[in-house]
């Protein structure tokens, strides 16, 4: 019969089989615990650990359901915060989105018993702003945030700041019409218009006439006699040839906003130059790497020769006692034999969850930790460093087979 372990088909089937969501009527909430089946979750129920929690639950029932109902609202909304800042959202869309992680909090656990109920909750909270309409609960998040909050009432400030600046302007403009205008009555070149009724014989026919003006006279500009005496143009908006038109002068808002681009713009260029180096550094780290043996003394190895010995040493383990350059000293652990072989022929051995290893490569190269995980389904590992102490704590994932080995303990 097979050991059991992390490794085995048992076990790498069972972790299969728990991926993604199961059903709700078989998982307790009090133990944290999802069952497969009927019978998995009977078994559970007459456990002794359940019995137990089941006891501490009777004993105070409104502190867990407080505790459970501190926690679904809490993830509830951190989530909205994420996803949806100051955005108006279905409120089933964002509980498909929270239930959708394995581990959550189910609402079955709560003193909610519907989502409606915890969306109003969140409404009379003053959380969320919540609207109710035919295609169901909207909700949206009313932000708290001081920073956020401060951006807000700058935006504010500079768009009110914009508005009476351009009413000032406006006013400015029409006093100095008016004035133009009393000023040009006074001299009398300004001309009283009034309206009269059309006067025609009975059987005149009316006939207006639109006639197009050359292309020559639409490009050149029409002066015309303006009520100061001088000469100005007829359309504002039609320059002499070659002329530049007069620059406006930027409000305070653009200058500020165009200053914020520019200043955006300058940090993406230093981040792009910080991504460029960071790459240059990790590829002549890596080449590096390549060009050193990355055998140790001490390190746990399997060789993978079928020629040596008529392929008698094939995949038996081995302690590495010395190195000379790519050329390892290699003392098996079955046969008591000590063998001299190329780095080529040899590879990495993984030890048993929480066993020593050394990382082989990247830039911890030399490191000593503790394997934590292993993804057989990526062929990578997850370790915590242990050595040196600068780097100590430090946890490490998504590293391949061949970056880390055993270290021999005894």
């Amino acid at each position: 019969m097979g050991k059991d372990g992390f490794l085995t088909p048992k076990a790498i089937a069972n972790r299969q089989k728990s991926k993604g969501l199961q059903k709700l009527r078989w998982y307790c909430e009090m133990c944290k615990k999802q069952c497969r089946d009927e019978n998995g979750f009977k078994c559970h129920t007459m456990s002794e650990a359940h019995q137990r929690q089941l006891l501490l639950v009777a004993e105070r029932p409104s502190k867990f359901v407080e505790e459970f109902s501190r926690e679904f609202k809490s993830a509830f909304l951190t989530l909205l915060k994420q996803r949806y800042p100051s955005k108006r959202v279905a409120a089933n869309v964002v509980y498909n989105e929270y239930i959708a992680d394995k581990e959550h909090t189910h609402m079955n656990s709560t003193e909610w018993r519907t989502l409606t109920s915890f969306v109003h909750h969140l409404g009379h909270e003053g959380l969320c702003i919540v609207d109710e309409t035919p295609k169901g609960l909207f909700l949206q998040l009313v932000e708290s945030d001081p920073e956020v909050l401060a951006q807000q009432a700058l935006l504010e400030r500079l768009d009110r700041r914009e508005r009476d600046e351009d009413e000032r302007q406006a006013d400015f403009m029409k006093m100095q019409y008016e004035k133009d205008l009393e000023l040009a009555r006074a001299r009398g070149l300004v001309l009283e218009s009034q309206a009269s009724e059309l006067q025609r014989e009975a059987d005149e026919k009316i006939e207006v006439k639109f006639t197009a003006a050359p292309l020559a006279a639409k490009a050149a500009p029409a002066l015309a006699q303006s009520a100061f005496g001088g000469e100005e143009s007829d359309d504002d908006d039609v320059t002499a040839a070659g002329a530049q038109p007069s620059k406006r002068k930027m409000s305070a808002v653009e200058e500020i906003r165009r200053e914020d681009e520019r200043r955006k713009q300058r940090r993406e260029e230093e981040s792009r130059e910080r991504e460029r180096r960071k790459e240059e550094e990790e590829s002549a780290r890596e080449k590096e790497s390549e060009e050193r043996p990355w055998i140790e003394e001490g390190l746990v190895v399997r060789v993978l020769s079928k020629t040596l010995k008529d392929g008698k040493f094939y995949r038996q383990k081995g302690t590495v006692t010395a190195t000379e350059g790519f050329v390892a000293t290699v003392k098996l652990h079955e046969f008591k034999a000590t063998i001299r072989i190329d780095q080529d022929m040899l590879e990495t051995v993984l030890p048993s969850l929480d066993g020593m290893v050394r990382l082989l490569a990247g830039p911890l190269r030399g490191a000593t930790g503790r394997l934590r995980e292993i993804h057989t389904d990526r062929y990578c590992a997850t370790v915590k460093i242990t050595e040196p102490d600068m780097h100590r704590g430090k946890v490490v994932e998504d590293l391949p087979y061949e970056h880390i080995c055993k270290l021999d303990q005894s």
